[in-house]
């Protein structure tokens, strides 16, 4: 019979539930991750032997924090921890100095909430491996988790108007940036950042003002200011993309290890999260983001529209081709009895104008994620909110390489805004007729000779010409059954609407707000 403890740290949503600007949420996220990692040091330090009892999150080297959460909110041990009360009290300790609060560990012991149980019974449950049994008592622990006095959410806030002078922020970020966290005004414009006085307008608009709720003198400055011709101020650099991310159907593939008893199996699993959380983080940087935190199998960041010829659906298509080739090419044949579905990853994402509040852009992305993972992940479920108020869904299966190519083909193709509104306004005013010729490629073609002005007579001689690739998109629509958020099945025209409407966006020929 094996002991096992188990550990689970809080509250994390209710703490960037909290956080209204970039910092602040980057530092709620932050802190927590901040603790796991010494917890685990404080394990370590009783005895360097205990690094093979650690479940998850198991690494070879445990990365040190710069500046992106990478530790999840749970441990699973494979012992009994004789010193978890103080190993968990000095962790307390060590957080309070990083951020500042002068009652030692007085205010964090109140307000985060450290729950675990050891237990040598846990594999007498039946019909679940011992991981999903540690994590279905976590669960139960966290459904009694004490409420927030008003004094502790008064100390919270008080802790993030002071974040830039604290040592977790000069230590964590500024060392590792040499510059501030970046403002969702500068995330949205970083496709811009090349240009030779956007870092003047910056220090001048947004680094020497307290807040951050009146930048748009900072845009203003920036469209008076670009002369270069190779920087084009567009609609989409108004914009952020708000983005939750998680694993699908990992717990299956750790069902599969563990019916193996296969410790070193978990453990290559948990090093494969690290690697990839890492050079996630790494991408999302580069492309002008701001990674908040990627641990586990989940991440969660803000990015850019566009930036350097790249736009977010492509990044997003890269991050989950990175986590599958990772898990594809990481193990052997002979590693399981009966080889398991290596896991994807669903997104949600929630794109609005920079000004929008952010806590409800990040519950929209959460809602969206959960969503995506309902319909099956493995796919992107994305919210555009324009300034206007108008909005519209897309959604896009990862596996779905049609829709992917057509979405490339696309926005590979010179194209003006008067070709996607007209081509748009066909197909919607003529929505029965379509509808009656769902699923008959030789009458949608007509359809389009018929209607479609400028559609190719001879296909060969220009395959990629736009309207075969609209053509090629409403055909891929009709295949598919989508279905809205009561459960009924949409319009199957409205993935084409929407996909036309993305790429008019993300190639900056819609100028509407």
């Amino acid at each position: 019979m094996n002991n096992y403890t188990a550990i689970t740290i809080g509250p994390i949503y209710q703490t960037i539930s909290f956080a209204k600007k970039t910092r602040e949420i980057w530092a709620a996220s932050f802190i927590f991750s901040m603790l796991m990692k010494k917890i685990i040091d404080g394990i370590l330090k009783e005895n360097k032997d205990n690094k093979n009892n650690i479940i998850i999150p198991y690494a070879t080297n445990y990365p040190e924090l710069k500046a992106v959460g990478l530790y999840p909110d749970r441990l699973l041990y494979k012992r009994t921890l004789e010193n978890i009360n103080s190993i968990i009290t000095d962790a307390i300790n060590d957080l309070s100095v990083l951020i500042g609060i002068k009652e030692k560990g007085y205010f964090l012991k109140e307000y985060l909430q450290v729950y675990y149980f050891s237990s040598d019974k846990i594999e007498n449950v039946c019909g679940k491996n011992y991981v999903e049994k540690l994590n279905l008592v976590l669960d139960s622990l966290e459904l009694e988790r004490k409420i927030t006095s008003s004094n502790n959410i008064k100390t919270i806030s008080n802790f993030f108007k002071k974040l830039p002078n604290t040592k977790l922020y000069q230590d964590h970020f500024e060392k590792e940036y040499e510059k501030k966290v970046k403002s969702l005004v500068e995330i949205s414009t970083a496709g811009l950042s090349g240009f030779e006085g956007y870092d003047y307008l910056v220090d001048q608009y947004i680094n020497k003002v307290e807040e951050e709720d009146d930048d748009s003198n900072f845009l203003e400055g920036l469209q008076q200011k670009i002369k270069d011709p190779s920087f084009t101020f567009q609609n989409y650099h108004k914009y952020v993309a708000v983005i939750y991310a998680d694993g699908d159907k990992m717990g299956e593939m750790i069902g599969k290890i563990v019916e193996n008893n296969d410790l070193a199996l978990i453990h290559k699993v948990s090093n494969i999260l690290f690697e990839w959380a890492k050079e996630v983080a790494d991408k999302i940087k580069n492309f002008g983001g701001l990674p908040i935190y990627a641990g586990g199998d989940d991440l969660l960041c803000f990015t850019p529209i566009v930036n350097e010829g790249k736009n977010i659906i492509e990044i997003l298509k890269e991050i989950s081709d990175i986590f599958t080739e990772k898990f594809e090419n990481s193990f052997e044949e002979n590693d399981f009895r009966e080889k398991p579905k290596f896991p994807t990853m669903s997104f949600g994402v929630s794109i609005a104008y920079y000004k929008y509040p952010l806590n409800e852009s990040l519950e929209k992305a959460r809602e969206l994620l959960h969503k995506m993972k309902k319909d099956g992940g493995n796919g992107v479920y994305m919210r555009m909110l324009k300034h206007s108020g108008s909005d519209f869904d897309f959604v896009l299966k990862l596996n779905s390489n049609e829709w992917f190519s057509v979405f490339e083909s696309l926005m590979n193709i010179k194209l003006t805004e008067t070709m996607l509104s007209s081509t748009a306004y066909h197909l919607q005013d003529n929505a029965k007729v379509m509808d009656e010729i769902a699923d008959q490629p030789d009458r949608v073609k007509q359809f389009f000779i018929n209607k479609m002005d400028g559609y190719p007579k001879n296909a060969n001689e220009n395959p990629k010409h736009y309207l075969l690739e609209v053509e090629k998109l409403v055909n891929i629509a009709f295949k598919e059954k989508i279905k809205d958020e009561k459960g009924k099945y949409i319009n199957r025209m409205f993935p084409t609407y929407d996909m036309l409407r993305l790429v008019k966006f993300f190639k900056g020929l819609d100028n509407a707000s």
